[in-house]
Parts: structure tokens; sequence; C-alpha cells
């Protein structure tokens, strides 16, 4: 399992996610007790804009949620037609340069989707828009995607609070002049971007909507 501190953030996402494998077995059990209702609109199409593909993690307590898992749920009646893959920092390369192991979970999502064609028809994957060599690893992401990348979620979920003490690059990440450049790139790519932050880290954010 890779952290975040290879990415410029000085966090593990065990603190983020351990409390995520008790939430899907606590939803998957919720879930299970709950009656039918019919599905409206059956024939709808639908796209499902967001969800992760990890395998089983005993340290996190997080069970796996795979291709045939994502499928089940999608099968339960509506019209799934595609996906959307958000990254979540598995499966990273586990050498060469810091920049390009994100690369890794987009060509393990890749070989994943093979098993259903609707799978991740879209990519949301990690580069760290700041670094140094922040144009190579979007080049390589694109490479691996097979076409399929859409854009790049980097988190900074920094609050002063501290009862999730976060980095200071991550309080500070988003109006990083670094950053800034980067985020430019994604616009030049045709990529979207995805923030990842709490609520006071938002005037970051509205400022490069301006």
């Amino acid at each position: 399992m890779a952290t975040d501190t290879e990415a410029g953030i000085n966090f593990t996402r065990r603190t983020l996610l351990a409390g995520a494998g008790s939430l899907l077995v606590n939803r998957s059990a919720a879930a299970a007790a709950e009656p039918s209702e019919p599905i409206l609109l059956p024939d709808l199409p639908i796209i499902d804009p967001h969800h992760h593909l990890w395998e089983a993690n005993a340290a996190l307590k997080r069970p796996a949620y795979l291709v045939e898992d994502l499928v089940r749920d999608m099968d339960d009646g509506h019209r799934i037609v595609a996906t959307v893959f958000i990254e979540v920092g598995s499966h990273y390369r586990k050498d060469g340069p810091a920049e390009l192991r994100p690369v890794g979970e987009v060509e393990w999502v890749i070989e994943q989707s093979r098993r259903d064609k609707r799978v991740a028809r879209g990519i949301v994957g990690f580069a760290d828009l700041g670094g140094a060599n922040a144009a190579q690893a979007l080049e390589a992401l694109v490479a691996a995607s097979e076409g399929r990348l859409k854009g790049i979620r980097q988190s900074a979920p920094y609050d002063a609070s501290q009862l999730n003490p976060m980095s200071e690059r991550a309080r500070t990440l988003y109006g990083d002049p670094a950053f800034r450049a980067g985020l430019a790139r994604l616009g030049a790519m045709g990529l979207s971007f995805d923030a990842w932050c709490y609520h006071t880290t938002l005037p970051q954010v509205g400022s490069r909507q301006e």
C-alpha cells in the first residue's frame, strides 16, 4: 500500500480508509436486511460517476471490492451502462520514480475492467500536480489508460482542529503556485480536476474558479 508521502502529502491512507472497510461491512449487512423495492425507470441509462476497486486488506479491516462485486451491485435492476473509476491509492508501482508509481493503479484498473466492458469507461487518476515532474506523470497516466483518463484527483484534507492532522503542504496545496501550474496543464489536456478537501479549504478551490 503506497502512502501519500510519495505524493508530497505526509499521511497514509490508513487513517482515511480504516473506517471505510467497516462502513462497507456495515452497509452490506444493512442492505441485506432492507426490504426489496421496485426499480424506478429501469430502462433509464445510468453512468455511475464514482466508484473504487480494491483488494482485501486485513490491516485496514477492509473487505475486497472487485469487478465482480461492482457488477453485482450494477445488475440489481437498474440499467448501468458505464462507470467511472476514482483513484483510491492502491496498486501503485512498487519501484521506479515516485511520480510515476500511481500509474500502476490505472494499469491495474484497466486489466480489471476487461471482465466487464461497462466498468471504468472513464478513469480519474492521481498525479502530484505540484510536483516537478507533473507533466511526465500526466502523460504516463494518459498512455496507461487506453484513452479513458478523464481527470485527476488530488486530496488536501487539512483542518486546523487537528482531529485529522495533515501536513503543512496539504493546508496550502491548492493555493501553491506549482500546483496551479500543474492544474493549468489539465485544462490544456482536456482533463478535469477533482478536489477532495474539507470546507475550510474551499476558499482555495474557489480561487481557482475565479
